[in-house]
């Protein structure tokens, strides 16, 4: 209030870049404040390694040796639509049904069971893959990272994410992020290196489920 009734004497300016200067250390200090909570709080969030380091709990087989495929239900988006998917959430598998189905090169030699040919359990080789398998996931609002991991449970198989449309290449591990506030997508092209029941394991800060699908081979 002294500062806005005097003003001749050059003091006035003096006194109001000294209260400036004070305000923006005050500023710089909050800003400092919180950008050191928000690093951490994306560190944390970004830790993959941590999530990399549960166990994967392979679902129980059906007596028989069915594949307990995950059920679908009915999603609503923030746009108010309605989408088939599977899982528990944050992240969700898209489609109608998760039956999976892969592409074999004619001519191409199966092991297993004579060559694969879209039979439970058929061997085949990735080489003879010609178009990977593409799968779009559904993320509900969420902040934080989120690893999807993929094993064969009714006997010796694995599933490659991010491949080429040839088969050839790709990760053992997705790794997916939520996107704060609001629904987002993401798909991946992955490939099976041979048919049978498949369980994808969701891990995320505070969640760990199970995705069940069948991966069967057809021919080209």
């Amino acid at each position: 209030m002294g500062i806005g009734r005097t003003g001749r004497d050059g003091r006035p300016w003096r006194i109001g870049v000294a209260a400036l200067l004070a305000l923006l250390a005050l500023l710089l200090a909050a800003c400092g404040g919180t950008g050191a909570s928000s690093g951490g709080g994306s560190s944390a969030s970004g830790d993959y390694t941590a999530l990399e380091q549960r166990p994967f709990h392979a679902p129980a087989l059906i007596a028989g040796g069915g594949c307990p495929v995950s059920t679908q239900r009915q999603v609503t988006t923030d746009t108010g639509g309605a989408l088939p998917a599977v899982g528990d959430g944050p992240a969700y598998v898209t489609g109608q049904a998760l039956v999976v189905i892969g592409i074999v090169l004619s001519g191409g030699s199966g092991g297993g069971s004579g060559g694969g040919g879209g039979s439970h359990g058929g061997k085949t080789p990735p080489p003879h893959t010609t178009s990977a398998v593409r799968q779009v996931w559904l993320i509900a609002p969420y902040n934080g990272p989120i690893l999807v991991r993929a094993r064969r449970i009714d006997g010796d198989g694995t599933v490659r994410f991010g491949v080429g449309q040839n088969g050839v290449g790709g990760v053992s591990e997705l790794r997916l992020a939520g996107g704060g506030i609001h629904w987002i997508t993401s798909s991946t092209d992955f490939v099976a290196d041979s048919a049978g029941c498949y369980a994808f394991q969701v891990d995320g800060n505070g969640f760990s489920y199970p995705v069940v699908f069948l991966f069967v081979y057809t021919r080209d």
